[in-house]
């Protein structure tokens, strides 16, 4: 070996193992974050569920001032959720390999479906519901409430199964 390469020879390992151990910090943060928020929007999503079964006692009026009050709540802080949500599972998934990785991917797809479900039957919904008049909504209100409520035990369920598959990707990484 020429006397060059003998001289950088440690610096190139103990360069290569700081790296790794960046990476390996850097992984365990994303990961974590990624299990974070999608449990946060999991839980939120149960508590959700639980506050609409109460809410079906209530009468049209309040009900529908409920509702539109909640939706335009969710409609400020929902998308950056999904979006945060979304591009840490994705970044998890370039950090993690093996079992870890495919489990991830569960997650990501499930996260996803969580997206297509709001999207394409809960806010088509609410955009019919901020419609409404309080005390004035249509005759068959009840059937459309029940409706939102069954899409979102939908979501819901789904978004459980996001965090957990999050969560069993954390416990399966080998190094």
């Amino acid at each position: 070996m020429s006397p060059a390469v003998e001289v950088f020879l440690p610096f190139f390992h103990s360069t290569q193992e700081v790296l790794m151990a960046n990476l390996s910090v850097i992984r365990s943060v994303v990961v974590l974050l990624a299990i974070f928020v999608t449990g946060l929007l999991a839980g939120v999503m149960l508590g959700v569920g639980m506050e609409q079964q109460t809410a079906q006692k209530l009468p049209e009026a309040a009900w529908t001032l409920r509702q539109q009050a909640d939706d335009a709540l969710f409609r400020k802080v929902m998308p950056f959720t999904f979006i945060a949500m979304m591009l840490l599972l994705i970044a998890s998934i370039f950090l993690l390999h093996g079992r870890s990785r495919m489990v991830m991917v569960a997650a990501t797809v499930a996260a996803l479906a969580v997206i297509i479900v709001t999207a394409g039957w809960e806010v088509p919904i609410n955009n019919e519901i901020v419609k409404w008049t309080p005390g004035n909504a249509p005759a068959n209100w009840t059937s459309t409430r029940d409706k939102w409520l069954h899409n979102h035990w939908v979501r819901t369920w789904i978004g459980v199964l996001a965090f957990g598959c999050a969560l069993l990707s954390s416990l399966l990484i080998t190094d």
